[in-house]
Formats: structure tokens, sequence, C-alpha cells
């Protein structure tokens, strides 16, 4: 995918740790910090057999950071949000049986990317088509991130205020982002190497205007 959950961070700082699902915690316990090193305790699954690795969220003592590495079952390189994914790292502040939970974001963001996907014209849960396009031929992935990141967040929001009144915040931030999502569609291109040379050879755009390249 283009994007990851320390992704949706930059929009929502506090995401997971006032909009969560307890259908989407993958692990929870204690930790301790040092340096750049989490030792996790778990309540439940290890950091492994939940998923845990590049681009996770976990939160310590209501604190957001992102996961660089898993270096064991239970151990992980973490950082404290960074402005891009390959900016150096930020040290956590230490700490030391602090209430640790990974929830994830990887539902919904699997559904906006698959809608992405068919609006470029890619299918990707069927047998290749000769002709068409396929996942890997999308070169320029990071610069639809924004556009899944807005759908992700549209959807989390509109999930969190099923059963609240339309006025609350939960549910302007879900219009907030629809609109945002809808605007970014319009500009967005996805550029394609049809045929395998490394060079893109195809724009398509995500309101269905094709594009071709001479």
């Amino acid at each position: 995918m283009f994007a990851a959950d320390r992704d949706l961070l930059i929009y929502e700082p506090n995401l997971f740790r006032d909009v969560v699902f307890l259908g989407q915690r993958v692990a929870s316990g204690i930790a301790d910090a040092a340096e750049f090193t989490l030792t996790f305790y778990p309540d439940d699954s290890t950091l492994a057999a939940a998923g845990v690795g590049p681009g996770v969220v976990v939160t310590l003592n209501g604190v957001a950071h992102e996961v660089l590495e898993l270096t064991a079952d239970n151990e992980a390189i973490i950082s404290r949000l960074r402005a891009a994914d390959d900016a150096p790292l930020l040290p956590p502040a230490p700490v030391s049986g602090a209430p640790a939970f990974v929830f994830s974001a990887a539902p919904q963001m699997r559904a906006v990317y698959l809608r992405i996907l068919r609006t470029i014209g890619i299918e990707p849960q069927g047998a290749p088509v000769p002709g068409q396009p396929r996942e890997q031929d999308i070169t320029n992935g990071k610069a639809l991130r924004h556009l899944l990141c807005m759908g992700t967040l549209e959807l989390l929001f509109r999930a969190a205020g099923t059963l609240l009144d339309e006025a609350h915040p939960v549910n302007q931030r879900a219009r907030f982002y629809a609109a945002a999502f809808e605007a970014e569609r319009d500009r967005a291109v996805a550029h394609l190497d049809a045929n395998g040379d490394g060079v893109p050879d195809t724009i398509r755009r995500l309101n269905g205007t094709p594009l071709a390249r001479g």
C-alpha cells in the first residue's frame, strides 16, 4: 500500500488514543523504552504474532510512536513521529512499565486502497488481464499517500461517529476528510509502467480520465 498507520498520525497525532476500536487492538501490555528500543511485556499477543512491523504505531503512556523495525518477538526499534519516513529517528522519552497498546487502521486503509486501485482501472483481486495495468505497475505510490490517508481517516471518523449526533465534532471530522478525499482525488494522477521497462508510459487521473504519453 501507499501508506501505513504512522502516516495517519501526521494528520491526527492522537488518533490511536482517541479514536480506537477494540476489534482493531492487535496487542496490549506494558513496555519499557530506553533510547530507541522498546521492550514489550504482552497481556495477550506478542508483537511478532500481532504482525507489528515498520509503520505500525505503538502508544506508550498515551503518546504515539512509530515502529521502525521488529528485532525480536517482543522488542522493536521505535521513534517519536518523524516528519518523513526517511528522516532521522527521534528518541522516545524513557519509560518503565508504561501501558502500551497497538491499534491498527489496516482494515480501513485496505478498503480505501482497493477503492483507489479500482478507480485507476486495476482489479486487484482477480486474475491478471493481458493489456491491463497491475498494482506493481504504479510507479508513484508515494504521490497517492495523501489520498489514501484522507479516505482512511474518513472511514475511521465515520465509524466512530455512528452513534453520535451529526453535529458532533467526530462527524464534522468525518465530513472534512470526505471532502478532502474528493478534492485530492480530483488532483491525483497515477503513473503506470505498462511495459515493464521501469519508465512510466501512462498517466491515469483518479477521476477516470486516461492520459497516454507518447
